[in-house]
């Protein structure tokens, strides 16, 4: 009984674990998106880290700073909050703003 109280959605969501949960049908989709969107925002936040290490004498950018960059220039991009939370909207920004995200 502990079993099936301890990791349900609805428990992992009240403790702040999860965001939502997903229903088992849309799982699949779901998590390639997740996967495909972290993957191109962990790939994007290394190079802004490693470009600030570059010759500046400026300390380098954290983690968590380079990933509020990155959701900052999404919504000063024409983006909202609620779609920094879409995998696919955001995809779709970094693909098309691939040029100066990478510069």
């Amino acid at each position: 009984q502990f079993c099936e109280l301890h990791d349900t959605p609805g428990r992992m969501k009240a403790v702040g674990v999860i965001e939502r949960d997903v229903a088992w049908e849309d799982s699949r989709s779901f998590f390639f998106w997740r996967l495909r969107r972290k993957l191109a925002e962990y790939d994007l936040r290394k190079k802004m880290m490693n470009a600030g290490n570059v010759g500046r004498g400026v300390s380098s950018m954290s983690a968590i700073d380079a990933s509020s960059k990155i959701e900052e220039w999404f919504v000063s991009g024409g983006g909202t909050a609620d779609g920094w939370k879409d995998d696919k909207r955001v995809l779709g920004w970094m693909a098309q703003n691939d040029d100066s995200l990478n510069k």
